[in-house]
């Protein structure tokens, strides 16, 4: 006869499963001590082609878990099975489902007069960089206020400067987040961003329209990892750059954006930017081949604007400098209307009187990069205007703590402001690919967790 802890022996085979029962039975113990001000999630996925197993749902119903991630399909059969289950909605198929399309999206805004005066911390700079030192030295420019906007300025400068600003060094995301079906053919890798700056020339005397006046610049700071082993110093890669005279700066004293364009407005990475693929693709140590690598602090990219012209004749004045993916982060650059309205047509088109059970939108999965969290801040933020349900996003605490030299989960939740976050390494939702997995968890769930 079998002891009945036999079941056990499944569970620890997979070292993944050890974490799983190791962190479920600390929860558990926490669970049981203590009343917690709302129902613990403890909760089980599982993938596409098993969506219309009615087994899997009846085995997840008698297994004590009280939260599932699964497509809300409004098909009758598909809603039919998720009757009386909590689930969050993992809508990531199509390319026209609007909250997962824009909270996946790339944007971010940076203002020229802010003053980041740590050189391995994410920020606009305008400061000497000194050799071996972690703060930055005397200013560059000066901060100032032209045609009723804050901005930096050459104010105070007497000769041409390299750079005027640059930064802030971070971490840019090199694929996107989305398995949209096969049918879409959907290029993950065909990321394309577009960065655009906000400047305005202000004139002291005649100028000659020719005369040059500034070059943009998008920088790339990076490390060589040769297999798995960080070779040399850091190395900066030019993306995109184009110089700026003085006419196209008409009229002088206004306000213009200016995008790089020669062929077209936009950088991309090489692939050598791209991680590794397969179940290392986070440990850099055991990376193969030649990679570039960008995550720690002074790394990462940088829009950087070079002052050339002659300050007895006319001063630069930068606003912003905004930078967005092609697709979707855009909108939020250009059209952010469109962006309300599609997020809200599409949320209200699952009404809660007819979704009772629909208590989350799923995010971006393990957002790893500062160009996230307005994207998902703004999505999350229409959500709540339509009384819809909250956005939730899967992060990954291990490998993203320290991104760029500053704690990314941190400064994540400042800017993001999210009202979930489901942890990963799945601490409250398992991945189930088959139905045994359940039979052997069932006598470790408890009605702790359904309170």
């Amino acid at each position: 006869m079998k002891h009945k802890t036999h079941f056990l022996y499944y569970l620890f085979r997979p070292m993944r499963w050890v974490i799983y029962a190791l962190l479920f039975c600390n929860a558990l113990t926490m669970a049981q001590e203590q009343t917690p001000p709302e129902e613990i999630i403890f909760g089980a996925s599982w993938n596409r082609e098993f969506r219309y197993n009615e087994a899997f749902y009846n085995i997840f119903r008698a297994s004590g878990l009280n939260f599932l991630s699964q497509y809300a399909d409004p098909n009758p059969v598909a809603k039919g099975l998720l009757d009386g289950l909590n689930f969050y909605a993992a809508n990531s198929e199509h390319p026209y489902e609007w909250i997962q399309y824009y909270s996946t999206s790339y944007y971010s805004k940076w203002e020229a007069e802010e003053d980041q005066n740590h050189r391995y911390k994410a920020g606009v700079k305008h400061r000497e960089r000194i050799e071996g030192e972690e703060f930055l030295g005397d200013l560059i420019g000066s901060q100032t206020t032209f045609s009723g906007r804050d901005c930096w300025s050459t104010l105070g400068l007497t000769s041409p400067r390299d750079s005027l600003i640059y930064g802030p060094h971070y971490f840019q995301e090199k694929v996107y987040k989305r398995w949209y079906l096969e049918q879409y053919n959907y290029d993950r890798y065909g990321l394309k961003y577009t960065p655009r700056f906000m400047m305005a020339l202000g004139t002291l005397q005649s100028i000659n329209p020719d005369d040059t006046i500034c070059r943009l610049k998008v920088v790339s700071r990076y490390r060589w990892q040769v297999n798995g082993v960080h070779t040399g110093n850091d190395s900066d890669m030019v993306l995109k750059s184009i110089y700026l005279k003085a006419s196209d700066f008409l009229p002088y004293g206004e306000f213009k954006e200016f995008y790089l364009i020669d062929t077209s407005d936009y950088y991309i990475y090489p692939p050598e930017f791209r991680e590794a693929t397969g179940d290392n693709k986070r440990d850099f140590t055991g990376n193969t081949g030649v990679l570039f690598f960008d995550r720690w602090g002074d790394q990462g990219i940088q829009f950087c604007v070079d002052w050339l012209g002659d300050n007895s004749k006319c001063n630069l004045y930068i606003d912003y400098v905004e930078v967005y993916d092609n697709d979707g982060g855009q909108d939020f650059a250009i059209d952010p209307g469109r962006v309300d309205s599609l997020v809200r047509e599409y949320a209200q088109s699952f009404p809660q009187s007819e979704w009772p059970n629909l208590k989350y939108w799923n995010g971006p999965d393990e957002p790893s990069s500062l160009d996230n969290y307005t994207p998902i801040k703004t999505v999350a933020a229409i959500l709540d205007t339509v009384g819809a349900p909250p956005l939730m996003n899967a992060v990954w605490a291990d490998w993203t703590l320290k991104l760029n030299g500053e704690d990314f989960l941190q400064n994540g939740y400042v800017i993001g402001e999210p009202q979930k976050l489901m942890r990963y390494f799945y601490t409250n939702k398992l991945n189930i690919k088959k139905q045994f997995y359940f039979e052997y968890l069932m006598p470790y769930f408890s009605d702790a967790f359904l309170r």
